[in-house]
């Protein structure tokens, strides 16, 4: 049995490792997402709001600049980020914004120590999975990150905690022709409480949270109680995990599915003299014993009602949380939501997302027939399997977690986490395939890490308990601890060799945005590649590339007020890697209302445009 002092070194543990990874690996952006999140965390905190001064996508855009900002990417991040610079009063300054995020990442890792716990019931299994969340493969280089990867992967996980005790809570498993405590392995006896051995078998105590015990031991309510919570609490962590990523809000429809799950409930009132025999059984510190047909729960009280009362308070709680959100933006921008965002379903390639105007549409994706629509699908499936295996997997742990969720099939508690890790690699592989495969997967499946290292870990288990029936000499219980020594350090050795070269070190000054902070207006606006990318190093304005001809220049240029353009990786033999395709022909034959500027740095092309 685990202590309460094991527990608390855990903890320091892992606030410890959370320290060592966010900021020994992470010490400034490295990516767009992070210098747009950073930005509007930067302007917050100086009093300017959430507001943009330049435009990323053009889908949802404003019609003038500055305008609101997270008109598609959602505000958590940004929030949280924002609030670390405002506390320690240091807008722009890199470790104060990322000082949140380092306490996340710790707090998911406490999180896969107690998934561990809950589904293996040993302290090696708290431990193992705690260390698999610590050393986290592929995620390693990024929980640092002032992106959503560690925002989501807590508020996620403890989502789907949520929709798992609100599952067990409508399930009461069967106790008649159950094994008793003798059929239990030993080393899941040693961990288990004695009255959950005592009265109940092996699945009910793998699947039920611990209201249930408590219930069965006096026939008190409790267990209504648990269940409530849990819904609010499903409620709570969907509206933070929609406020950190727009696919969030596929963590309330699981809970949904999960309460209007199908037989959830047995037939207590067939069930019913054996289990008041139970809760009425003299157990060690029983104090009351009433029938546990009592229960609010019960189908007596009206099953249906039970689970319908319980949707409506887990939605009640996701739009109380989301609801700043929503009367922001009907203030700002005339709606509860940006428009716009669902045309990534019709994508033909990623670059549409800089489109303009953004045109994606089912007859565009379907102009040339239905080949469009099943490659990028097909694309999207094949990159999404190695994301899974190379990413959420640690590479060897991948059979490892498909093994330990196939033996717990049956769990209730399991039943939101599979219904959402298969709904999030549906969506980002056929509805959402060209965003879905370039990022998007991997920044919601973050949520499921913990779970994957505990059912990793219940997975390796299983394997070795396999193997040693057919291997007499094969002691188990050695083999567990050895391979699950085994595992850590295999993730461990996976995430040096993958974050140690990919360390991100404190942002220096580049040349080129230097040049271009001496050589420009201080209130130039910029077309570029990256606009995001430029504002955090100059503050100058500007909107992103268009992925369309050069004709629309102008007219994105008046809208907007652009008067300069900027080619990026320009090639020796004239061809601006950075840039659209479409705008390729730049470089060598640039239309009239460009005017070239010179520049020392002969891999980019700046132009002055004329509107």
């Amino acid at each position: 049995m685990i202590t309460r002092r094991e527990r608390l070194l855990f903890a320091l543990l892992a606030l410890v490792g959370a320290f060592l990874v966010t900021r020994g690996l992470i010490a400034g952006p490295g990516f767009t997402d992070v210098f747009y999140h950073l930005n509007a965390a930067t302007r917050l905190a100086s009093g300017q709001g959430l507001t943009d001064v330049y435009l990323w996508t053009y889908i949802g855009a404003p019609e003038t600049l500055p305008a609101p900002s997270h008109l598609y990417w959602l505000p958590l991040t940004s929030l949280l980020a924002g609030a670390g610079m405002a506390l320690l009063n240091a807008p722009g300054d890199y470790a104060a914004a990322q000082w949140p995020f380092t306490l996340l990442f710790a707090a998911t890792i406490i999180t896969g120590f107690g998934l561990g716990e809950r589904l293996g019931g040993t302290r090696r299994h708290a431990w193992t999975a705690g260390l698999l969340t610590l050393f986290s493969g592929f995620f390693t280089r990024f929980w640092g990150a002032v992106d959503t990867f560690a925002p989501y992967a807590l508020v996620g996980a403890l989502g789907l905690l949520c929709i798992g005790w609100a599952s067990s809570s409508l399930q009461l498993p069967a106790i008649i022709g159950r094994q008793k405590t003798e059929d239990l392995t030993a080393e899941a006896q040693s961990s288990t409480e004695e009255y959950r051995g005592r009265w109940v078998g092996r699945d009910m105590a793998l699947s039920c949270p611990p209201h249930w015990w408590h219930m069965l031991r006096t026939g008190t309510t409790d267990a209504g109680r648990g269940y409530w919570l849990a819904c609010i609490g499903t409620g709570v962590f969907s509206g933070l995990a929609h406020l950190t990523r727009a696919d969030g809000v596929l963590l309330l429809m699981v809970g949904w599915a999960a309460l209007l799950w199908p037989n959830l409930t047995l037939p207590l009132r067939n069930l019913t003299p054996t289990l008041t025999r139970v809760a009425r059984s003299p157990l060690p510190g029983a104090s009351e014993n009433k029938s546990i047909s009592e229960s609010p729960l019960s189908p007596r009280r009206g099953d249906l009602g039970v689970r319908f009362s319980g949707l409506a308070l887990m939605t009640l709680a996701y739009l109380l949380v989301m609801s700043p959100w929503f009367v922001r933006n009907l203030r700002e921008i005339g709606s509860v939501m940006p428009l716009g965002g669902a045309q990534g379903i019709w994508f033909r390639e990623y670059n549409d997302i800089f489109s303009y105007p953004p045109d994606a549409s089912p007859a565009t994706l379907f102009a040339d027939g239905a080949d469009a629509f099943v490659a990028s699908r097909w694309e999207a499936l094949t990159n999404n399997l190695g994301t899974f295996i190379a990413v959420e997997g640690w590479v060897v742990l991948a059979p490892l977690m498909l093994l330990g969720l196939w033996t717990r099939r049956r769990d209730a508690f399991l039943r939101g986490f599979w219904l959402y890790a298969l709904g999030l690699h549906l969506v980002m592989t056929l509805i959402f395939p060209f965003p879905g495969y370039r990022g998007g997967l991997l920044h919601s499946a973050a949520a499921l890490v913990p779970w994957w290292a505990a059912l990793g870990v219940v997975g390796l288990d299983a394997a070795v308990e396999w193997v040693a029936r057919r291997r007499r000499r094969w002691n188990a219980v050695t083999a567990k601890r050895i391979f699950s020594a085994g595992l850590v350090g295999a993730a461990l050795l996976l995430s040096l060799m993958i974050a140690l070269p990919n360390r991100v070190p404190p942002p220096g000054l580049p040349a080129l945005y230097r040049d271009l902070r001496d050589l420009l207006p201080a209130d130039a606006r910029v077309m570029i590649n990256d606009p995001a990318q430029l504002y955090y190093f100059t503050g100058l304005g500007g909107v992103v590339l268009p992925n369309e001809t050069p004709d629309v220049i102008p007219q994105i240029a008046r809208q907007y007020g652009v008067r300069y353009l900027l080619l990026e990786g320009v090639t020796a033999d004239g061809l601006p890697s950075a840039a659209p395709r479409g705008l390729w022909s730049l470089v060598n034959a640039p239309p009239e209302f460009l005017v070239p500027v010179p520049l020392l740095i002969t891999s980019v092309r700046l132009y002055e445009i004329r509107y």
